[in-house]
């Protein structure tokens, strides 16, 4: 990643956090700005923490979309129906040898 646009992000965050205290004011204020400049610096086990469940959180998000709009070209197909037989197995055929991602590393992991 470039440094300029990670610093930049972090002088954004950094405006807001401002402007958020200032609206919400001291001490909650205070109290949230410190929170979050605790979560950027990553020097606590709490703040390492979270890091790590808002990436958990990214990827279940990112699982979630998948499931729900990604849907197997030959599921999509049978869903549409009118098709003939032999169209319905030529793309059986091919989808069998395609790689259907669901099926990556870490696919599997969420699945309950």
């Amino acid at each position: 990643c470039d440094s300029g646009l990670i610093a930049s992000k972090y002088d954004k965050e950094e405006e807001a956090m401002r402007k958020i205290r200032e609206i919400v004011g001291d001490p909650l204020g205070l109290e949230l700005f410190e929170l979050w400049k605790e979560y950027e610096e990553q020097e606590t086990v709490e703040a390492l923490y979270c890091k790590d469940i808002d990436k958990f959180e990214m990827i279940v998000q990112g699982y979630e979309y998948e499931k729900e709009h990604l849907q197997h070209k030959q599921k999509e197909d049978e869903s549409n129906g009118g098709e003939s037989d032999e169209k319905r197995q030529k793309i059986k055929e091919e989808e069998a040898h395609k790689k259907d991602v669901r099926n990556e590393p870490l696919r599997g992991f969420f699945v309950s």
